[in-house]
């Protein structure tokens, strides 16, 4: 009896490693398209920014 405990024990330490694995995978995923989506927003609305200035200054001289 206490070996089918000690073996559904360590099945069970697998099962939940290799989720565990496969979840910090998705999630790694996840953050790097979300980092790249959020890196490109910051260049278009920076750029922007950057050029309503000068259209402020340019109306100004």
């Amino acid at each position: 009896m206490s070996k089918v405990i000690l073996c559904s024990m360590i099945v069970s330490g697998l099962v939940s490693f290799g989720m565990m694995r496969f979840q910090m995978r998705m999630m790694e995923k996840w953050l790097d398209s979300f980092f790249e989506k959020e890196t490109e927003w910051n260049k278009e609305t920076m750029r922007d920014f950057v050029r309503s200035i000068e259209k402020t200054i340019g109306g100004r001289r």
